[in-house]
């Protein structure tokens, strides 16, 4: 699902597992942001795995056109500000 518009990103990112997002302004040719998050308090596999999957998922996303212009990540609270 989507991102509903003004929503705060602290409100859509799990607080207690790994998640990749990818996030674009609505104005056209902006540029797509691919973000990590990873709470400290996440099973240390679940960590393991996103983070070992990680370059897959961005040549995917490359391999279907979609062009990341900036890859984050950090803990849902350092990808919010």
């Amino acid at each position: 699902g989507g991102m509903v518009l003004g929503a705060p990103l602290s409100s859509v990112l799990p607080s207690a597992e790994p998640c990749y997002a990818l996030l674009r302004h609505s104005s056209e040719g902006a540029p797509l942001l691919f973000l990590y998050s990873c709470p400290e308090g996440a099973a240390v596999r679940a960590k393991m795995l996103h983070a070992s999957c990680k370059g897959a998922v961005l040549a995917s996303l490359s391999g279907r056109g979609l062009e990341v212009s900036k890859s984050l990540e950090g803990e849902p609270s350092d990808l919010t500000h």
